[in-house]
């Protein structure tokens, strides 16, 4: 029972970024005017959003240590990026929080997961 609870924040996190995958691809009016505020281009969201799902893919697949990693990493530019542009162009910390949140889940995955999951 105890090896479940490691995947708790993985679980959060997956439902989290599949949702937002899915409202990138399905091009969202909220995620479409976020991105416009950013100066982002729409077609960023269809890219981020299979990027997103194939990323979820590498998080659970157990096959391929490298794979595993390369998808964390994946993740932690992405929500570094996230964080980023709303600093920087100027948004309230409230925009930018959530990206922190996803970010914390992400590290704390990758803690229980990788570090003490698999090396162990």
């Amino acid at each position: 029972m105890k090896t479940y609870f490691k995947y708790i924040p993985l679980a959060l996190f997956t439902l989290v970024i599949g949702g937002s995958a899915l409202g990138k691809l399905a091009q969202a009016a909220p995620l479409t005017d976020s991105f416009a505020a950013l100066g982002y281009p729409s077609y960023l969201l269809t890219i981020l959003g299979v990027a997103y799902l194939i990323g979820l893919v590498g998080l659970w697949q157990t096959k391929l240590q490298n794979v595993k990693e390369w998808a964390f990493a994946g993740f932690l530019i992405a929500m570094t990026g996230a964080f980023s542009s709303h600093m920087l162009a100027g948004d309230p910390i409230s925009k930018a929080i959530p990206s922190l949140v996803l970010l914390a889940l992400l590290i704390v995955s990758y803690l229980l997961v990788i570090n003490k999951g698999s090396r162990a």
